[in-house]
């Protein structure tokens, strides 16, 4: 369990971690999307940066907070399971945008509609919005039902440790980003 030393700085972790969780994403999008005409190779920058920042930024914070709270989980299964779900997370965004990238290159870039068999797009289409974004939202979701139930704290609004029941408000704020820049 969590010595009474550490509270403070779990707690000032936890409030960076999931703030950077909540605006950075938000941030890298509203940069890109307003320069998603430039091209970085064949792939807009939009997907470019999502492939190369986002996703191991996404990684190495996860990484962190498994870190944070990998002494204070009641069971190692918990643990397991917060790895799984997060590598489930990470597969789904890297599907999701690799499709949108393909998707993107062969409708907005060149105009490959008309020439791409529809089943093809149809796959195109399925990996880009059906299949990444629930491999996304089932690990995002479950790595927060993870944490709910495996760590007897969280951070309220005024950054210090409150125990369960209490405000999960950087969390909420996280998945609902999530949610809106996805």
């Amino acid at each position: 369990m969590m010595s009474a030393a550490r509270t403070p700085q779990k707690a000032r972790s936890l409030t960076l971690y999931l703030a950077l969780l909540t605006l950075v994403p938000i941030v890298l999008v509203v940069v890109t999307e307003v320069n998603k005409t430039v091209l970085i190779w064949h792939i807009r920058i939009v997907d470019f940066i999502d492939l190369v920042v986002q996703a191991p930024f996404f990684l190495i914070v996860l990484y962190l907070l498994y870190r944070l709270f990998l002494d204070d989980m009641p069971d190692p299964w918990f643990g397991f399971a917060a790895m799984a779900f997060g590598c489930l997370f990470l597969y789904g965004h890297a599907m999701h945008v690799t499709a949108n990238a393909i998707n993107t290159y062969s409708t907005e870039i060149n105009d490959y509609l008309n020439i791409i068999p529809s089943d093809t797009y149809a796959l195109i289409f399925f990996f880009d919005e059906r299949l990444g974004h629930l491999l996304i939202y089932t690990g995002l979701f479950s790595l927060e039902f993870i944490r709910i139930c495996s760590i007897p704290y969280s951070v309220g609004w005024d950054g210090t440790l409150q125990r369960h029941g209490s405000d999960n408000s950087w969390a909420v704020i996280w998945c609902l980003s999530l949610c809106i820049t996805y």
